[in-house]
């Protein structure tokens, strides 16, 4: 599904820094792309809707591209900037779901991320 309204903000060059991935001697490259906004009423699966607009991190590792939403710290993971896109909507809904089966167990930041994820999405029939 191809996702509209989105925005990349790149007027400075991406900020590459390396990190230790825990292998001696091996380092992962990281860039940062820019800044994605999807604005509200985007349906970003089948059943789910933005409420709001999210704002993410556009990175790449390695050779993927790698999209953490700001509020929740969720994200999604692949090697083109639409399959990371769907792959970061489809962790905010497995996360939605997931907060929702525990809700009487959750501890304050995972209660802030529910009700994050309550503000940001909505069932499209709603």
């Amino acid at each position: 599904m191809p996702v509209q309204n989105i925005v990349y903000y790149t007027d400075t060059l991406p900020e590459a820094f390396p990190t230790n991935s825990g292998t001696s001697g091996q380092l992962n490259l990281i860039s940062t792309i820019g800044v994605m906004t999807v604005k509200e009423d985007e349906h970003i699966t089948d059943e789910y809707k933005l409420r709001e607009t999210i704002i993410a991190i556009v990175k790449l590792e390695d050779e993927n591209y790698v999209i953490v939403e700001n509020r929740t710290d969720e994200y999604g993971v692949g090697q083109s900037m639409e399959e990371a896109q769907q792959d970061l909507f489809n962790s905010l809904v497995e996360y939605l779901h997931s907060l929702e089966k525990r809700e009487d167990r959750l501890g304050d930041r995972e209660r802030q991320n529910l009700q994050a994820l309550r503000d940001i999405l909505v069932k499209q029939s709603q």
